[in-house]
């Protein structure tokens, strides 16, 4: 009996294929982080770092700026969208708002990067700070993943930035980064080759 069960799997692992037999049932989020203390400060304008915790601290007087590149995750559902979080707080207890955007590209493999990260967009915040300081807040954009994923390894470039001659950027002192992340809906673990997700 045991030799005619192990037999039936086999035969059905064949039939359904291997993506039926490693996908998952329902669809997942998983995020990729960008702790504020790991990422390496560069551009024409960084940010501030915090002594004290190793935090980047935005001005309100200049636009300063990091510079982030991921791979989507090999498990990512093909074409989906993804969101990008900012966690930040206010160092002050004072009112008005900060403004958070994002400059980018993407590109599957084999497509030209034009380097340019001309798409913009401007983060929404979802948690609020309530004027409060050292207040966890959160903002947050959904990236158009349409022609992402169809091949493995699509690669993205962000440029992340308070922009302080923006309108709605009036609060008039240091905001602190803790941390940017992604979140990435995944039907399955990974891919069934390095370059290849199913078969």
């Amino acid at each position: 009996m045991k030799h005619i069960v192990v037999f039936f799997a086999a035969v059905v692992l064949l039939t359904t294929g291997m993506q039926n037999w490693f996908a998952y049932n329902t669809v997942y989020w998983v995020d990729i982080h960008f702790p504020s203390t790991s990422i390496r400060v560069g551009g024409a304008n960084p940010p501030g770092i915090d002594v004290a915790n190793g935090t980047l601290l935005f001005s309100s007087s200049i636009t300063e700026e990091i510079f982030i590149t991921i791979e989507l995750p090999h498990g990512a559902v093909a074409e989906s969208d993804f969101r990008a979080h900012i966690q930040w707080s206010k160092t002050t207890s004072a009112a008005n708002g900060v403004v958070w955007k994002l400059d980018y590209e993407c590109a599957d493999i084999g497509e030209i990067f034009t380097g340019s990260l001309g798409t913009t967009v401007t983060l929404s915040n979802i948690d609020a700070h309530s004027d409060t300081a050292h207040k966890h807040a959160a903002d947050e954009v959904t990236i158009p993943g349409t022609g992402l994923g169809t091949s493995l390894d699509s690669v993205c470039m962000f440029r992340v930035y308070r922009d302080h001659d923006a309108g709605g950027d009036t609060y008039g002192a240091d905001v602190r980064m803790y941390s940017f992340d992604f979140d990435f809906q995944v039907d399955q673990p990974g891919s069934v080759t390095s370059g290849l997700k199913y078969q």
